[in-house]
């Protein structure tokens, strides 16, 4: 989040979306040709917050909800589409900033711890999140 409440108690919420693909193939280095056009598609919408304890602290959420598709290599003569959905890795930071604030020019040195928290990804038959 560029732009966050920087007054103590300020809190804020963004959404947007991305989107992801990719139908080429290498081999090493060089591209290799792609006769059974596989592919490999990912909607994401993220989700993420902030709240300002102080101008200097604030604890940030982050959470995706994943959308995927791809048209995997199959053993068989079929090419189907597999598809999953359900939510990422939650993201929970404490951004730690120092401001500095001059006539001729402004900044600020931060450390930001992070915490990923894993999504339950149980029973599914491949991983949706970025691992």
């Amino acid at each position: 989040m560029n732009e966050v409440p920087r007054w103590t108690g300020g809190y804020g919420m963004q959404v947007f979306q991305e989107f992801r693909w990719a139908d080429d193939l290498y081999d090493g280095d060089s591209k290799a040709p792609n006769p059974k056009s596989l592919r490999y598609q990912k909607f994401l919408t993220h989700i993420e917050g902030v709240y300002t304890h102080r101008s200097w602290i604030r604890i940030t959420a982050k959470l995706p909800y994943i959308r995927l598709r791809q048209k995997p290599p199959d053993v068989g003569s079929t090419m189907e589409w597999q598809e999953e959905q359900g939510w990422g890795d939650m993201t929970l930071a404490v951004p730690i900033r120092r401001y500095i604030n001059r006539q001729t020019h402004t900044g600020h040195l931060g450390i930001v711890p992070q915490l990923r928290v894993p999504s339950d990804k149980s029973g599914s038959p491949y991983q949706i999140s970025d691992g």
